[in-house]
């Protein structure tokens, strides 16, 4: 670990990122969460912190590298808090491989690892700077695990989901469900409790020295030490959170298409499956949706992304008027929560009422779906607020980053023994192939840089006048306008809806002009007399349609009702280039996107 950091330092030039991305800091609200780093752990751990100290975020994940295979590959990442998040994913690096057909003992498996960090957070990291050749020494610390819950688990020497004190975060004890007839099995369930003790890092320890010293298997869940206690700036209690990916997306988003696509209840749709599919198969996202709509009759295949989309753009306008009416009522609020904690920025109203709308839906999900529905996917709702307070919004510790250096890493494996030696042997070169780059090519000192934004450039070649209509071309009010079909404005590329190539919609906007949010559909892109332009019909919004939570009263905002109006507009680029966003167009709404990152976070 200390090589990789000091050739991140000396090769790919980390100090000048953390340097440009403390001075982006300052311009921003203290109040106002941004990233991990404005999160209250983050600056607990960082209180004393030098210039190039950096703060590492943990994952850990098996993965099946053959079918058949009983044999599973889980990898030790790590990636850099101090980086901005467009740049996190190409510093991800693996500090340790396992493959053998039982899972790692996480005692045996991290202890490398922990020593590492324990030298590290001590003595540092020595490097020269690759600019001023001036020598630094840098403390290193870990913030936090990324884990799924079998995970969580062994990491930290606790129970799994499904014991009696099952949850990482709580001391709930959970009950067994009730007795249905022919049924014999009763699975723990977690009923809600509107005051759940938490876990604390101090009262861990001590179930932990009870366990061993009474030889019973676990005191309210814990087993016994973790062996990230040994690590100076860990608390077990908070360092280890469920992420988004795992418990919410493809655990209670998924258990509640299957409850309404698979069981039987007043709330089932198995009748209007159809009626779904044909529905989302008649319209196309933008592209910041990188996978197309997939049918409810292929659940089985769906990923975490697939429920990411369907969760937050798809599935309010396709199952209002289909899906029980209270049924409905109560999703809204999950879309309405999670959405907000994955918003680019965050105030602690935002949290407060986030943690409110998922208490409710917790309280709720018994009454509706029965109590066996009452997983541990469902109850981590309950904690998903706390940490947002803790890290920042829930793409600062998704797993999604981490899960696909998994997939690229099984995937360069071509033999089929000796595998470890194969992937080891992989990463090796790799590392290797990125230093000579840096060696070869000059790129010794060179920052990398977010993409690049563009005030207005039309692309493509010139479109004939004659596919417009006179009205169309009247809006310019020049004959000798020039005629494009797309553009790159901002940090995107723009479609009209006359470019040819329509894979994916990306003529819907917003944009702002005096603090008023306009909507509208790219007509198509002109230079007129020097100037850019593009020409746009608007939309006008009907507030009256908008969804809402009837018993709290809050509104869904990013679905915004519209309807097209009468009247274009031309707006220069120069005048919108700053405000400009896609949306998309789903039935007669348009909807927003929490954060404007080009991938999954």
């Amino acid at each position: 670990m200390a090589t990789l950091i000091k050739f991140f330092f000396e090769c790919r030039n980390l100090a000048a990122i953390i340097d440009a991305e403390v001075e982006e800091r300052k311009k921003s609200d203290p109040n106002v969460l941004k990233d991990v780093k404005d999160g209250s752990a983050y600056k607990s751990i960082n209180f004393n912190r030098g210039k190039y100290d950096i703060t590492i975020i943990l994952n850990s994940d098996g993965v099946r590298i053959r079918k058949g295979s009983k044999k599973e590959l889980w990898l030790v990442m790590f990636t850099i808090a101090e980086l901005p998040i467009h740049l996190q994913k190409s510093f991800l690096s693996v500090a340790g491989v396992w493959y053998n057909i039982k899972k790692p003992d996480m005692r045996t498996f991290l202890k490398p690892f922990v020593q590492s960090m324990e030298s590290l957070d001590h003595t540092g990291v020595k490097w020269i700077h690759p600019n001023s050749s001036e020598a630094h020494c840098s403390c290193v610390r870990m913030l936090m695990a990324v884990l799924d819950a079998p995970a969580r688990a062994m990491v930290q020497n606790t129970m799994q989901f499904n014991s009696r004190y099952g949850c990482n975060m709580c001391e709930i004890k959970c009950q067994k469900s009730k007795p249905l007839p022919d049924v014999h099995r009763r699975p723990r369930v977690y009923n809600y409790v509107h005051n759940i003790t938490l876990r604390t890092k101090e009262r861990m320890l001590e179930q932990a020295i009870k366990a061993c010293a009474s030889n019973v298997d676990n005191v309210r869940g814990v087993k016994g030490p973790s062996i990230l206690n040994s690590i100076p700036s860990v608390d077990v209690s908070k360092c280890i959170v469920p992420e988004y990916m795992h418990s919410v997306l493809i655990g209670s988003v998924k258990q509640l298409v299957t409850i309404w696509t698979e069981e039987n209840g007043n709330w089932s749709i198995k009748g209007k499956i159809s009626e779904v599919d044909n529905f989302l198969n008649t319209y196309k996202h933008p592209d910041f949706v990188h996978r197309k709509s997939r049918q409810l009759k292929s659940l089985s295949y769906w990923k975490a992304s697939d429920f990411y989309y369907f969760l937050l753009f798809e599935a309010l306008p396709c199952l209002h008027g289909i899906l029980l009416h209270i049924c409905f009522q109560h999703f809204l609020l999950l879309v309405k929560a999670i959405f907000t904690l994955l918003k680019s920025e965050i105030t602690k109203s935002d949290i407060t009422e986030s943690d409110l709308l998922l208490k409710l839906f917790v309280a709720d999900f018994k009454n509706l779906y029965g109590d066996r529905a009452q997983t541990h996917n469902v109850h981590q709702l309950l904690h998903l607020a706390l940490c947002v307070e803790l890290y920042g919004p829930l793409f600062c510790f998704s797993a999604f980053p981490f899960e696909d250096l998994n997939g690229v890493i099984a995937k360069a494996t071509h033999g089929t023994n000796y595998v470890d030696t194969e992937i080891v042997n992989n990463i090796v070169m790799c590392e290797g192939i990125e230093m000579l780059r840096n060696i070869v090519r000059g790129h010794h000192g060179v920052t990398e840089h977010s993409p690049s934004f563009c005030q207005g450039e039309l692309l493509g070649k010139e479109v004939a006048k004659t596919v417009l209509s006179s009205e169309d071309l009247n809006i310019l009010d020049d004959p000798n306008a020039v005629i494009y079909s797309r553009a790159r404005i901002g940090y995107d590329v723009y479609t009209s809806q006359m470019h040819k190539s329509l894979s994916s919609a990306n003529f819907y906007i917003s944009w702002k002009s005096t603090n008023v949010t306009n909507y509208g559909a790219i007509k198509y892109f002109a230079e007129s007399q020097g100037n850019k332009f593009l020409v746009v019909d608007l939309f006008s919004v009907d507030q009256t349609r908008q969804f809402y939570h009837e018993r709290s009263l809050k509104c869904i905002e990013h679905f915004v009702p519209v309807k097209s109006s009468t009247s274009s507009v031309a707006l220069r680029f120069s005048d919108v280039s700053s405000s400009i966003v896609k949306v998309g167009k789903i039935k007669k709404f348009v909807y927003l996107r929490p954060n404007l990152y080009r991938f999954v976070m």
